[in-house]
């Protein structure tokens, strides 16, 4: 329902499917720092809450990070100074051992992880617009460029 002079809009529930299954039905294009990221096949999709989720498989190209599945349930992502760990089904994640909230839990289909990109933008300082005529998910660093590599690493230390 709209009113004059109000802001709020009512919107159908079956109009909000109907967009998440257009926006599901395309190919969903990527963008990180000004490099185009190709996508295969269910790489990508939009949730029933209208957020954008990500295949962990495409993190480590696309994000420059290193990415851990541990018993197909858990994702631990490090880059830089920063670790992340995202359990399925769950609404917070751990960012450098400190509880953040998450609209969209991570979810496993067809035994692939995929994380909110909500994620990124709060563990690892990314800008994230979403270019819906074209399908096309932006990502700019917003912290300055770091090394990429620590100076040392040693998985007996992480477990």
């Amino acid at each position: 329902m709209v009113t004059k002079g109000k802001t709020e809009m009512a919107v159908a529930d079956q109009w909000t499917e109907l967009i998440i299954e257009a926006v599901n039905a395309e190919q969903i294009h990527l963008q990180v720092d000004g490099r185009e990221i190709v996508l295969g096949v269910e790489q990508a999709f939009v949730d029933r809450n209208q957020n954008l989720m990500l295949s962990a498989n495409i993190l480590t190209d696309a994000f420059s990070c290193s990415t851990r599945v541990f018993s197909g349930r858990k994702l631990v992502i490090e880059k830089n100074d920063v670790e992340l760990v995202l359990n399925e089904g769950h609404t917070q994640m751990l960012m450098n051992g400190e509880s953040l909230a998450l609209e969209s839990p991570p979810v496993i289909r067809d035994d692939v992880f995929y994380l909110p990109v909500e994620a990124l933008e709060k563990g690892l300082g990314y800008t994230y617009e979403w270019k819906s005529q074209e399908y096309l998910a932006v990502f700019c660093a917003k912290r300055p460029a770091f090394p990429e590599l620590p100076p040392a690493y040693d998985y007996r230390e992480k477990g």
